[in-house]
């Protein structure tokens, strides 16, 4: 009997831990919330871009073990081609990488991008903590940003009814001159990291450049799903004008979750979609049981850009 109520009494202090813990998440986001509705982001300097081809499909979650990854949205596919040596890009620390990157980009209206002379103050800017030795966060970045640099990407318009096929495809960045070393981060002396974008993608992201909020993804970086849906809810909103209902085989087609079942997908959909909600309280998005999601046309979450 003492075992089992020793038992017992474990379970509660477990429960009772992560019920503290969510609600230490909750008021993070609700104080984050607060903080974007009255302070814009230009103005904080959080005006971040993303290109539209990964809002409408998106990257791997959680490393994947293919070197080929195919999401579809609509008469749109994204198809990405890892070098095999290396793999594909995936994960919340590769989208505030290349979100950071892309915003650079347009910020200077051209491919070249300059990051900082060390890792770990550029980790910094992210709001990633750096750690050192071989399991240290610092060579984990390197790894996600060797990923994204060599992978290859394509994205294809393919109407079927009307006979029209599109496709455009590159790699992701042209050219690469990383000289991070998680050894010796600290050494100063180095040239600084350097990044070109391929043309094919710069040319994608400056005709159609994403607005968001930096602080918003940086709240929501321990879910990738949570920062995809924020990303796609923020576009679609900027150019929803008629109320419109999005089916459930559509979504995981989307967003790339490898789920076995529908009912699996949805559960979770609904878990990050709440996240999103507390940051994004004026996103009007609604389930309709057995179909899917319904959005109805919403303010933007970033206003304006100008």
């Amino acid at each position: 009997m003492r075992k089992e109520g020793a038992t017992m009494e474990e379970s509660e202090k477990k429960r009772q831990e992560q019920l503290r813990r969510d609600n230490e998440r909750l008021q993070k986001l609700m104080d984050q919330a607060l903080m974007m509705e009255h302070i814009p982001a230009k103005e904080t300097g959080n005006l971040a871009f993303m290109t539209r081809i990964l809002v409408l499909a998106t990257m791997p979650h959680s490393k994947p073990d293919t070197l080929v990854w195919k999401r579809r949205n609509g008469n749109f596919q994204l198809r990405m081609v890892a070098d095999p040596e290396i793999g594909l890009p995936y994960g919340a620390q590769t989208r505030l990488l290349l979100s950071w990157i892309t915003t650079r980009a347009i910020q200077c209206r051209g491919p070249v991008v300059i990051l900082d002379r060390t890792m770990s103050s550029f980790m910094k800017e992210l709001g990633i903590r750096p750690t050192g030795g071989k399991r240290g966060t610092v060579a984990r970045f390197q790894e996600h940003a060797k990923r994204l640099f060599t992978t290859t990407i394509s994205f294809v318009y393919d109407d079927q009814e009307s006979g029209r096929w599109m496709e455009k495809g590159s790699r992701l960045v042209h050219q690469t001159q990383m000289w991070w070393d998680p050894v010796r981060d600290h050494d100063t002396d180095k040239p600084m990291t350097r990044v070109e974008l391929s043309k094919p993608f710069f040319d994608e992201l400056i005709s159609h450049p994403v607005p968001l909020d930096l602080r918003a993804l940086a709240t929501l970086r321990k879910s990738p799903f949570a920062m995809d849906i924020y990303n796609w809810l923020t576009y679609r909103y900027h150019t929803l004008q008629n109320p419109t209902v999005i089916s459930w085989e559509s979504l995981m087609m989307q967003f790339g979750c490898s789920y076995t079942s529908a009912r699996d997908f949805r559960k979770n959909f609904l878990k990050q979609l709440g996240k999103v909600k507390v940051l994004y309280p004026k996103a009007n998005i609604q389930e309709i049981k057995g179909k899917g999601m319904k959005l109805w046309p919403s303010p933007t979450h970033i206003a304006s850009i100008h």
